[in-house]
C-alpha cells in the first residue's frame, strides 16, 4: 500500500469514528501534535496516512472560513 493508499484507508475507517476526528482537530488546533510511528518507512505508515488525513481536514475548515 503505497502513501496515498494508506490515506485513503485511513480516511475511510476514521469516517466511522467522526468523534475521535473531531478531538483530534481540537488538539492540533490548540498545540502542536507529534504523530509516532515504528515503521521504518515513513510513507507505509498509519501515523503518516493519520497526519495526512488530519492536515486535510485543517485545510478544509480553513477554505471553509
Amino acid at each position: 500500500m503505497d502513501g496515498v493508499s494508506a490515506t485513503l484507508h485511513c480516511g475511510a475507517e476514521l469516517q466511522a469514528i467522526p468523534e475521535c476526528v473531531e478531538e483530534l482537530l481540537l488538539s492540533v488546533q490548540e498545540s502542536p501534535v507529534t504523530f509516532v510511528y515504528a515503521s521504518q518507512e515513513e510513507r507505509y505508515n498509519n501515523a503518516w496516512a493519520l497526519k495526512e488525513y488530519i492536515e486535510s481536514k485543517v485545510r478544509d475548515e480553513q477554505l471553509a472560513k
